[in-house]
């Protein structure tokens, strides 16, 4: 698991498409979801704006490094995994959804 801020908008997709990316993903697709997400079958990557003094967007990595691509039950389990982890971590940092899609986190 990896969390990274940026000062800059990040492509999860073309991260997880990457061969050159410490989290490239297996097969990996955007979800449909509050986040930008990409799933894989052996991990998945989020992001969300989220202004801070580190950065202006946050991103979390997660990949199995012993999971064996490809199984939609593991698939399936890593997306559950995402849909909760995320979300509670953004609230964990500060980060709020403000209408629009825009995040700040409250502790600036």
């Amino acid at each position: 698991m990896r969390f990274a801020w940026h000062p800059d908008r990040v492509n999860v997709l073309q991260i997880a498409e990457s061969n050159d990316s410490l989290s490239a993903l297996t097969a990996p697709v955007l979800l449909s979801s509050d986040y930008e997400t990409a799933l894989g079958g052996n991990g998945a990557i989020s992001t969300i704006p989220c202004k801070t003094g580190v950065g202006s967007y946050f991103t979390l990595s997660v990949l199995l490094e012993k999971k064996r691509p490809g199984g939609s039950k593991g698939r399936a389990s890593i997306e559950r995994f995402m849909r909760a982890y995320f979300p509670a971590t953004v609230k964990t940092l500060g980060c709020a959804r403000r209408p629009g899609g825009e995040a700040t986190a409250r502790h600036e």
